[in-house]
């Protein structure tokens, strides 16, 4: 009987400790078949779970790698409107893995996670963007987005803002950047007003304002926006004042696909820790999105994100160096490495910020260079005119009347208009006279406009003759503009 009771008791402890361990597991109980239960989601066409289980056949975490059927799975979950498939498929593009390399692919796809909102997928776009790839489609992402912000789109008013903020399309500028976003904020559109609100949190570009953050996160809690409202609930326990604590923010439950996830994948981080730091992280990101607040996948994130700066952060740091001595394509190579890597999105948008400044620095350089040739240049031209010998005033009116004689009235205008600014009245009034002669000689009936403002000119110049010689006439050979000479006359007086 006590043996039994022994039994009984260490049975009823045993059960007690696996019920307390599947309580205390950060996603509750543990699947026996967690692979089943994701592909089950997935073939009924469950857009989060055919994500997961792409995610999982490309890792080969709890199944074998398929890079293939991994493609497949993001296909099918950008269909119906995942842009994190987008940004998933996206990678296998640019690393050829499955499906061929392709950049402009690799870019749409890019594009259509970063117009939804996806922060690595806008900052990755900027890395390509000056790494030289996809030219041609980001000139078109540009220009349609630019003609239907000029209509008034939201959406396209909020690229253009992360384009300008990343330099994916066009040059880095946080002005324009929070130009674009603030007309889209202020119109209720919530990922605009949430950007905003990390820009000035976080003093990018402009001095760090607080109070403008939970401005622009207020926005989005008003409309109900869960990021939003988790923002202003983090600044709330860091005891910001304006984030006020009515706000409080929980997370969603995580669903059953979302725990069965949670179990391959940390299970698959813990194999590869040591071997492979670069993928397990990639893994852990890919696993903290769907359990931003779990403790210990942040603790892992930590410490893959440690491992695996030895091998970013040598490139990173020959990126800078490739940069700072103008090798542009080392520091382009160095670029393409570091974007085909599980970058750190902070770290690569301060490498992407250095090149931009220093494309500024230079752009502001070959400007002034510019202006200084160009200044000195018509000095040079100033001082050659200086040491050439002075016409005299007849030698110049010769040859005004060589040239209206041959016939090449314009040339012989801009030489009877330099006579008209000499000195001596009769020269002067010859001058004008001849000037009358040239404009009129340059009437064409059938440019009827035309022809009235070169009669009208001819007279006026007749006119001008008159004030300075009174007794000036038509040179010989001209009497053709006799008429036009005694209109000018009679209206003279």
């Amino acid at each position: 009987m006590n043996i039994w009771s022994g039994i009984r008791h260490v049975l009823l402890l045993l059960l007690f400790t696996m019920l307390l361990a599947a309580c205390a597991h950060p996603v509750g109980p543990i699947f026996s078949d967690p692979l089943s239960t994701i592909t089950g989601q997935a073939e009924q066409g469950d857009a989060q779970a055919q994500l997961y289980l792409a995610q999982l056949l490309e890792e080969g975490a709890g199944v074998a790698r398929d890079s293939k059927a991994a493609a497949m799975w993001y296909s099918k979950s950008i269909a119906l409107g995942n842009p994190k498939a987008a940004y998933g498929l996206a990678g296998m593009y640019l690393a050829g893995t499955a499906v061929p390399e392709n950049e402009s692919m690799t870019v749409r796809l890019l594009f259509a996670a970063a117009e939804k909102g996806d922060s690595r997928a806008q900052v990755l776009l900027g890395g390509l963007f000056v790494a030289g790839k996809a030219k041609s489609e980001f000139v078109a992402q540009l220009n349609h987005n630019r003609r239907e912000a000029a209509q008034g789109e939201l959406r396209a008013m909020y690229n253009l803002g992360w384009m300008s903020r990343e330099g994916a399309g066009v040059p880095s500028s946080i002005a324009h950047a929070r130009s674009w976003l603030t007309q889209a904020a202020e119109k209720g559109f919530v990922p605009a007003a949430r950007l905003l609100g990390d820009i000035y949190f976080a003093g990018e570009g402009v001095p760090k304002d607080v109070s403008a953050a939970l401005h622009w996160y207020g926005v989005g809690v008003a409309r109900g926006d869960r990021s939003s409202l988790r923002r202003m609930a983090e600044l709330n326990k860091q005891g910001f004042v304006g984030a006020h604590p009515v706000l409080a923010y929980s997370e969603l439950q995580p669903d059953e696909t979302s725990r069965a996830y949670y179990q391959l994948q940390m299970n698959y981080i813990s194999s590869l820790e040591n071997k492979e730091p670069v993928a397990a992280l990639t893994a852990a990101r890919r696993l903290k999105e769907p359990f931003p607040s779990d403790v210990e996948l942040s603790h892992v994130e930590t410490r893959l994100t440690e491992l695996s700066a030895r091998q970013l952060n040598p490139l990173v740091l020959q990126a800078e160096q490739a940069l700072s001595s103008g090798q542009q394509d080392a520091f382009r190579n160095r670029l393409v490495q570091i974007v085909s890597v599980e970058f750190k999105e902070q770290q690569l948008r301060d490498l992407l910020a250095l090149y931009w400044r220093r494309a500024d620095t230079a752009a502001r350089r070959v400007e002034k260079e510019a202006k200084e040739a160009m200044v000195k240049k018509r000095e040079e031209v100033r001082e050659e005119k200086r040491k050439e010998p002075a016409e005299s005033t007849d030698a110049l009116m010769k040859k005004g009347q060589a040239l209206l004689e041959r016939g090449k009235f314009h040339d012989a205008t801009g030489i009877f208009e330099k006579l008209t600014r000499t000195r001596g009245y009769k020269h002067i009034a010859m001058a004008y006279v001849y000037l009358g002669i040239t404009t009129l000689a340059r009437i064409n009936p059938a440019q009827v406009i035309e022809a009235k403002t070169l009669h009208l000119k001819g007279i006026a110049s007749f006119q001008n003759a008159l004030r300075f010689d009174r007794a000036i006439s038509l040179p010989a050979g001209y009497g053709k503009y006799k008429h036009q000479f005694a209109e000018a006359l009679r209206q003279f007086k």
